[in-house]
């Protein structure tokens, strides 16, 4: 009998290790470091506040265990009084924590934003909120990975009832300018447009934040430009761009419309 009791509190033992192991490996997986992929993010914000939806771009880069993301807030004091433009926003914290805290230091007289974070390293949710400004603004988002849109892209579309297509060719910096928005240089080829040839992507006006891409040609020697403006419809995997363009009226008319790019 004693023999059998030793047995059973043998086996009792045994099966608290086993559980106690369980519950231990199972609570550090839960708080496992999130490993954020380096480059573009689109961030897709819900405010509590106003019930907007509110499009951000974030570059991130990784250094060891401290994380960096520059956002690029194109409607930043959009819940104050007046909308003072865009503005890019260092947040910073350590990958090791789970979830993932990101802090800015205080800019704007005092506002700071925190973010958490949540996922994996390509798609993460979310919160965020400002204190010390912007009425307390704060909600939830989402994040993905968008990968570099470098590459040559192309479309087919009319200009005044005239068919041309157009050949960008795409090159993505690695680094945020100081604007906060990446830097997109390269050039349009415009082919069947009597009007217009195309030209070198001027760096002022070319740049990619987020799911967002703006690129415009200027060339200087009569004075003349070109814009595309759109969104990539898939960020997870940049392959088409939905896009408006757009001439001043001493080139094309000032011919304006719509078309998609669609990379080789």
């Amino acid at each position: 009998m004693r023999r059998t009791s030793l047995l059973v509190l043998l086996l009792l033992s045994l099966a608290c290790l086993f559980l106690s192991s369980c519950v231990k490996n199972s609570m550090q997986s839960s708080q496992s470091p999130i490993t954020l992929a380096s480059g573009n993010w689109s961030l897709k914000l819900q405010s509590a506040i106003t019930a907007q939806t509110l499009n951000w771009g974030g570059d991130v880069s990784v250094s060891g265990n401290n994380v960096t993301m520059v956002d690029f807030d194109p409607e930043y004091a959009r819940c104050m009084d007046a909308l003072i433009g865009p503005m890019s926003i260092p947040v910073a914290g350590a990958s090791q924590s789970s979830p993932l805290t990101l802090t800015s230091a205080a800019f704007d007289g005092g506002n700071v934003l925190k973010m958490t974070l949540s996922g994996s390293d390509s798609l993460l949710t979310g919160t965020y909120a400002f204190s010390g400004g912007c009425q307390g603004d704060h909600g939830t988002f989402t994040a993905t990975f968008v990968p570099p849109i470098s590459g040559t892209w192309s479309s087919s579309f009319a200009i005044n009832g005239q068919p041309v297509i157009l050949t960008a060719i795409l090159t993505q910096a690695t680094d945020p300018g100081a604007a906060g928005v990446i830097p997109v240089t390269g050039t349009f080829t415009l082919s069947g447009a009597s009007c217009y040839a195309g030209g070198t992507l001027d760096s002022s006006e070319s740049y990619v934040w987020g799911d967002t891409i703006s690129a415009g040609t200027v060339t200087t020697s009569v004075g003349v430009s070109f814009l595309v403006s759109g969104t990539l419809t898939t960020p997870a995997n940049p392959t088409t761009i939905s896009a408006s363009y757009w001439f001043p009226q001493s080139v094309c008319s000032g011919a304006t419309g719509n078309m998609q790019l669609n990379k080789r």
